[in-house]
């Protein structure tokens, strides 16, 4: 209760407070919601359902109005979320979902959904199993047996890994582990993984993977080589403030960024890269001192820090 003795959003129960929110998702994305919108996803009374839209008014009284033609509450021109905000990227990504067959209209809040095409290339797709395994690994610091496709043009090798996490960076999934063989940390994408099976609990301690573990600050800027109308289309983007931004990278994770967005010097057309990185020599230093730390750790050289 607020010092008032008036109901707050921390006062609702969680079945209530959750369809409060879903006639806020309507109404913010949709524009309009009835009763019968909550009857049928919430599998309630027509008089629970009229109750829930009057407990939601009482929050948000000047969101909504009755449409007597539509039948329906519509969003009123005052209205503002209340259960909501700050969620337009969480619907993005569903709609992406949905597109790719990952999520089921059903499993969502959607009403309306907009007509979108998502363009990429599809990967092979990762299985449940994959996922339970390499999870259970992590969460039970379990090793795993793998075989494995690199980019070096020879067959798949057998790998023992002890995994401690996951990585989603230029449209793929990795993930982060000790690689028996090599004696070190390393990224393995999880569409070249197969035979994937659980073993032994591992001794490597993940504290161990400074790379992983230290955070760079990338300082960015558009190219000045841009005309001033396309660095102004760049800054906007990237939501600068200034002539500069900084961008936080786990150190394990700089190579993607630098690929994805050509911030290295790789002899691209020099207008097709947006951004340049201002800071790369120093940030190339601290991984290289990070993965040196680690090599170190591994062998009993330091303590983790």
């Amino acid at each position: 209760m607020s010092q008032d003795g008036a109901e707050t959003i921390d006062d609702l129960k969680p079945g209530l407070r959750r369809r409060l929110e879903f006639i806020d998702f309507r109404l913010f994305w949709d524009g309009r919601i009835n009763r019968s919108d909550l009857r049928e996803h919430f599998k309630i009374s027509a008089q629970q359902a009229s109750n829930d839209l009057e407990k939601f008014a009482e929050f948000a009284p000047r969101s909504m109005a009755y449409d007597q033609h539509a039948k329906s509450f519509v969003r009123a021109q005052t209205y503002e979320p209340v259960f909501v905000a700050g969620q337009a990227h969480r619907y993005l990504l569903q709609l992406q979902a949905l597109k790719l067959g990952w999520l089921d209209k059903n499993h969502t809040w959607f009403g309306a959904v907009p007509d979108i095409e998502v363009v990429e290339l599809r990967r092979r797709p990762v299985s449940d199993k994959l996922i339970m395994l390499l999870t259970t690994a992590i969460n039970e610091r379990r090793q795993i047996k793998v075989k494995y496709w690199t980019m070096s043009g020879k067959p798949a090798t057998d790998r023992v890994l002890a995994p401690h996490s996951l990585a989603y960076v230029a449209g793929r999934w990795h993930i982060r582990a000790h690689d028996a063989g090599n004696g070190d940390f390393r990224d393995f994408n999880l569409g070249r993984l197969e035979n994937v099976e659980l073993s032994d609990h591992s001794m490597i301690d993940p504290s161990f993977d400074f790379e992983w573990k230290s955070i760079g600050r990338l300082r960015l800027r558009p190219n000045p080589e841009l005309p001033p109308e396309e660095q102004e289309a760049v800054r906007r983007e990237f939501a600068f403030e200034g002539e500069e931004i900084e961008k936080p990278c786990r150190l394990a994770l700089l190579f993607y960024l630098r690929s994805e967005y050509h911030l290295a010097d790789d002899g691209i057309d020099k207008r097709k890269r947006h951004l340049v990185l201002l800071n790369n020599d120093e940030l190339e230093e601290l991984r290289l001192s990070a993965r040196r730390m680690s090599v170190m750790a591994l062998q009993g050289g330091v303590e983790p820090q």
